[in-house]
């Protein structure tokens, strides 16, 4: 049993994680999962999301018994796999932190009234400023204590809203049945897209090390690996379960109504909020829209503060200048990009966020082989390596994104 002081010390990297998590995939995906096709992606959630445990996990063991990032690991192997993994952050930094920081913006504006193109450009450059202010000047301490709070204000509104639904579930116009996605190539994209950020992209593997890293830094005590694991596993079964919650969401209150998301952002955010507080009742509406409000900006900080950290560890890793390696200098460029891609590409945001976690689910099975060498490698302490469970566990996730990253090929060229 473990006791509640030691484990507070080793708290933190897995709240980080589902902070991450439940941002776009959960709030949007999963819930549009359920309104667009009922229960028929259940399975896809459900497979992602435990096939792709053990990659994550891996990250978390890793940095604990090393005391080094899985950067650092890549790094160990050559410099190939670190620019496979700075290409693949590229690919993704600026069109995710464009999306959820949109998305945001697009929540605080169904409340607050100003919803016009103009006004949601302003308020996207405001929470710009404040976040990479508030991360140069805070960093991973007060990162830390503010994603807490907000996570658990958000779980909070959720689980009233689920436990209202579950008493006064509304009659179903549309009959439920399953429905196979392989024969469309749509519904397709939208399924690979789906389980490619489920619960998120496995490159985001090595944040959780950098973070497991700097919360161990932050105390005087180092943690057991016990309790970072048990950390992690808290923060990412919570996020796996609150996905499916999501899709029932959906599903229930739009799917089988007969009814639809608008797809301009602002008319999304609005009808969403909706769709919770219709659960709880119309004087939760502001409630719900704040804790709403927080999980996306919880996701918007840590996807700037990950973002950030890799960039400036990999551009020291490849030698660049020493300019580039700096914390504050990938935030203003990850803003900058950001900023690009919503002021000249807003109407293509979802297509490009699509291409980018397609990008991030083909490369996937390379990065969780490269996880489960490095907990199996000769330089890993053999206490801290997975078990004959685990390493199973883990060849069957890299044959499952082998699978459907093949899958997905084969539709494009076919």
């Amino acid at each position: 049993m473990l006791k509640r002081s030691s484990f507070w010390k080793a708290f933190g990297p897995g709240v980080l994680f589902a902070g991450t998590a439940i941002g776009v995939s959960h709030l949007v995906q999963s819930t549009r999962a359920g309104a667009d096709y009922g229960y028929s992606l259940v399975w896809a959630i459900i497979l992602a999301n435990v096939l792709k445990y053990p990659f994550f996990e891996f990250g978390t063991r890793y940095a604990h018994a090393t005391q080094t990032s899985l950067l650092a690991g890549y790094h160990k192997l050559g410099k190939l796999p670190i620019w496979l993994y700075v290409v693949v952050t590229v690919s993704s930094m600026f069109t995710v932190t464009a999306a959820v920081t949109y998305v945001t913006v697009a929540l605080i504006a169904s409340i607050s009234g100003f919803t016009s193109s103009a006004a949601l450009l302003i308020q996207v450059v405001v929470l710009y400023i404040l976040i990479v202010g508030g991360l140069v000047v805070g960093q991973f301490k007060r990162l830390d204590q503010a994603i807490k709070i907000i996570a658990g204000t958000f779980v909070i509104a959720l689980v009233v809203a689920v436990v209202a639904l579950a008493f006064n579930q509304p009659p179903h116009k549309i009959q439920p049945q399953l429905t196979t996605v392989f024969h469309d190539h749509s519904k397709l994209i939208f399924v690979i897209a789906l389980m490619g950020w489920m619960p998120t992209a496995i490159d985001l593997s090595a944040w959780n090390s950098i973070w497991t890293i700097e919360r161990t830094k932050s105390e005087k005590e180092r943690p057991t690996l016990k309790e970072v694991l048990l950390d992690f596993k808290i923060g990412y079964w919570i996020s796996a379960v609150l996905a499916l919650v999501f899709l029932v969401l959906g599903a229930e209150l739009m799917f089988f109504q007969g009814t639809t998301f608008p797809k301009a952002p602002a008319a999304f955010s609005a009808t969403l909020i909706e769709l919770f507080s219709a659960q709880v009742g119309a004087w939760s509406y502001t409630f719900v829209a704040i804790a709403a409000i927080g999980v996306m900006l919880s996701t918007s900080i840590t996807v700037f503060d990950g973002y950030a950290r890799v960039m400036s560890i990999t551009s020291g890793m490849l030698g660049r200048s020493s300019h580039l390696r700096s914390y504050a200098t990938w935030l203003f460029i990850t803003a900058v990009g950001g900023l690009i891609v919503i002021f000249f590409f807003n109407q293509q945001l979802t297509k490009l966020v699509d291409v980018a976690t397609t990008i991030s689910f083909i490369v996937a099975p390379v990065v969780a082989i490269l996880n489960l060498k490095l907990v199996m490698a000769k330089h890993f302490p053999n206490l801290a390596k997975p078990s004959k469970f685990m390493q199973v566990w883990a060849f069957l996730g890299i044959i499952f994104l082998f699978l459907f990253a093949a899958l997905y090929l084969f539709s494009v060229i076919s």
